[in-house]
């Protein structure tokens, strides 16, 4: 009975130690976006913490986490470690340094990750217990290739078809980015949930199972994305094929 008293409690502090340092620490956008070929962006790291200090770690990774000497070779994330005090501000700068190595026909995505290690006080070093919990903020880092524009609604609209596949249902999108599916709606029932990734990568289709068989050809649907500011885009209309 002790011991889960104890597990409760200890699994207690560590959820809110985690909701406080997810509060104390903040990004100033979304998603980071290296649009018409440039190749330097700036994220604003913030500690709204009035007592606590942060070490902050930042590095990029590739979307499924698995290590890639190109990315370390060619985005940058400067500094990579600093302190970051109470009440306080600081900037990381991304620097691309070059796109060779990327496809040019459509953009490419990779994981900001900004990590935030609370600093122990004096009374903690001093305590034989201590709890440390380093919490890791994530956000889309998306580069586009000179040459394929900005998408705007018409173009994602236009750009993604879904059609039916046996138990299968298949989003096709033909447009060069990624396209996040927000609100997918067949007559009353929401679908977002089933889309096992609601993330479309471009020129390419994604199949998720229709489980609960609400999907049919013929279907007319409406459902909404993500767009470069971090806005959910809804109302678009689709008939199913």
């Amino acid at each position: 009975m002790k011991f889960k008293l104890k597990s409760v409690v200890i699994s207690s502090l560590l959820m809110i130690m985690s909701q406080q340092a997810l509060a104390a620490v903040s990004l100033n956008m979304t998603r980071v976006i290296f649009n018409n070929g440039s190749d330097q962006q700036t994220v604003q790291v913030n500690n709204s913490k009035q007592d606590g200090n942060f070490l902050i770690q930042s590095w990029i990774s590739s979307l499924n986490d698995t290590p890639d000497p190109n990315i370390s070779d060619n985005l940058i994330v400067t500094p990579p470690l600093f302190k970051l005090n109470a009440d306080d501000k600081n900037k990381i700068k991304i620097m691309l340094l070059s796109q060779t190595w990327l496809p040019k026909d459509r953009e490419s995505a990779f994981w900001l990750n900004v990590k935030s290690i609370p600093a122990l006080s004096p009374d903690a070093v001093k305590s034989k217990s201590k709890l440390l919990i380093a919490v890791n903020t994530k956000i889309k880092i998306f580069v586009r290739p000179e040459g394929i524009g900005t998408p705007g609604k018409d173009i994602i609209a236009k750009g993604l078809s879904w059609h039916v596949d046996k138990n299968d249902v298949v989003i096709k999108n033909s447009t060069p980015y990624f396209v996040t599916i927000k609100n997918a709606q067949v007559g009353d029932k929401d679908i977002t949930k089933e889309i096992t990734k609601n993330m479309v990568s471009p020129l390419s289709e994604m199949r998720f199972p229709d489980t609960a068989h609400t999907v049919h050809a013929g279907n007319n649907m409406s459902w909404g994305y993500i767009n470069d500011y971090g806005t959910v885009v809804n109302g678009i209309d689709t008939k199913i094929q």
